[in-house]
């Protein structure tokens, strides 16, 4: 007889993948709806090493570099998702917010894959000073990710994110001069950003800069463009790999969200991420080489007023 073969999205493949080196409960391709509410439900926000969470409309979590169950903490983010309530996840360092961003593309890849209502989770970055012991003063830097539920994505379930992207590299060198730090990576980011969501409005402010520059009429020359500016047509994306590249662009992202909440920036739209999983695999030159798979994380951006109605 013939043996029938599963295809698994390559999004829930890497979470079974997570999940296998997490203990995490494994869910087939074709699990039920009911079957991943109910995993959702035994799950519930967990303190990744050390603070507590609350019952509060915005739930409030940490996690550190280490994570003892991928499962329960991403089943608590996409739980409270359901229930359209926000989750404030704080991380400390590159491991813990990789881990952060991990759990919530996990949270994604099965909340995607629910027949009845597909969820997705999406977040703002926000640097910020906060204390991480109750019974200190000490105050720390940290990344907070605020974790909303939204009901459907701008990026399709198949997107090919093989091209058009923006990569965060792995390690800061002179060959990446333009997004080795958070800061330079930001720029990219934010210039890419204002082609899609605002073209015309990003170019009115180059023209007036350029003019100003010269000497000429700044105002003048901030009318100076035409409606038929060539913009971006898709939304931007970043790729990165390993918990040093995905922080690098968390904090580029923040860094994005805060200037464009600024008064010379007004009229370009606020922005949310969407962070999905992606299995990359490169088919091997040598006929008995082995394929080459990398896992790696994506950050959708998309803008942040389409998510309004997932926040009531």
């Amino acid at each position: 007889p013939k043996k029938r073969i599963s295809i698994m999205p390559p999004s829930l493949c890497f979470a079974r993948l997570v999940g296998l080196a997490s203990g995490m409960p494994r869910l087939s391709a074709g699990a039920s709806c009911l079957q991943r509410r109910a995993l959702a439900s035994r799950a519930r926000p967990v303190d990744q090493g050390g603070g507590s969470s609350s019952s509060s409309k915005a739930s409030h979590l940490r996690v550190k570099a280490e994570v003892e169950d991928f499962g329960r903490l991403a089943g608590g983010l996409l739980s409270r998702a359901m229930r359209g309530e926000k989750t404030q996840v704080d991380a400390l360092g590159d491991k813990a917010v990789s881990n952060a961003i991990k759990a919530v593309a996990l949270a994604n890849a099965f909340g995607s894959q629910q027949n009845a209502a597909p969820i997705r989770l999406v977040f703002e970055p926000i640097l910020t000073e906060a204390s991480l012991d109750q019974s200190s003063n000490e105050i720390r830097k940290l990344v907070r990710l605020v974790v909303r539920p939204q009901q459907s994505s701008i990026f399709a379930e198949d997107h090919d994110f093989t091209k058009g992207g923006i990569y965060v590299p792995t390690s800061s060198s002179p060959e990446n001069a333009t997004t080795t730090t958070p800061a330079q990576l930001a720029k990219t980011v934010l210039g890419e950003w204002s082609r899609f969501a605002a073209p015309e409005l990003r170019q009115a402010t180059r023209v007036a800069a350029a003019r100003k520059a010269a000497g000429g009429d700044q105002d003048a020359s901030a009318t100076a463009f035409s409606s038929s500016v060539q913009g971006r047509k898709k939304p931007p994306f970043l790729v990165a790999m390993g918990p040093p590249a995905i922080s690098r662009g968390v904090k580029a992202l923040a860094f994005v969200c805060a200037d464009l909440k600024k008064d010379h920036l007004a009229g370009i739209p606020a922005l949310i991420v969407e962070p999905r999983l992606w299995v990359r695999t490169k088919k091997a030159t040598d006929p008995d080489g082995k394929d080459k798979v990398s896992r790696l994380m994506v950050f959708c951006l998309m803008k942040a007023e389409s998510s309004k109605s997932a926040e009531t």
